[in-house]
């Protein structure tokens, strides 16, 4: 019977500190959990941070393309006749009628505010050359419809 209690009582001092073990082993697995979800939530927080930044920049793209119109009216204009009759009436009754629906004021306005720096991070030598290239044909043409007014 001693020996039996023996046995038992080893038994339950192996079953409880493999218990113990398990509890332990189970704390470290939450803490990795833990550590994971933390990890992927920062993560898709960081990318969603990116993204937003993007669309953000893709404004400055739309703001952009909506005037690229004047470029098209500026290739079609006798641009040297503008400018010496500059005071005549029909003619700045006609580049109103241009710019009007363009917002000449506002459009540059907010081209203005918003901040490049953070895509020129990001972008290829020869996308910002090509971009820069862009934005200044745009806004090139849309200072000269204002010159002509």
């Amino acid at each position: 019977m001693f020996f039996a209690k023996s046995v038992e009582h080893k038994f339950d001092r192996k079953l409880e500190n493999f218990k113990a073990e398990s509890r332990n082993n189970e704390k470290e697995l939450e803490q990795i959990r833990t550590f994971l979800v933390s990890a992927h939530r920062e993560r898709d927080s960081m990318i969603q941070t990116k993204n937003w930044k993007q669309q953000k920049y893709c404004c400055v793209h739309v703001e952009l393309s909506q005037l690229s119109m004047l470029v098209e009216y500026m290739k079609i204009l006798n641009t040297e006749r503008i400018l010496d009759n500059k005071g005549d009436p029909k003619i700045t009754e006609f580049i109103n009628l241009l710019i009007k629906p363009f917002d000449l004021d506002e459009k540059i306005k907010q081209l203005g505010c918003f901040d490049k720096t953070y895509p020129r991070l990001y972008l290829t030598d020869k996308s910002l050359k090509l971009y820069d290239a862009y934005e200044g044909i745009i806004l090139n043409a849309a200072i000269m419809m204002k010159l002509f007014l």
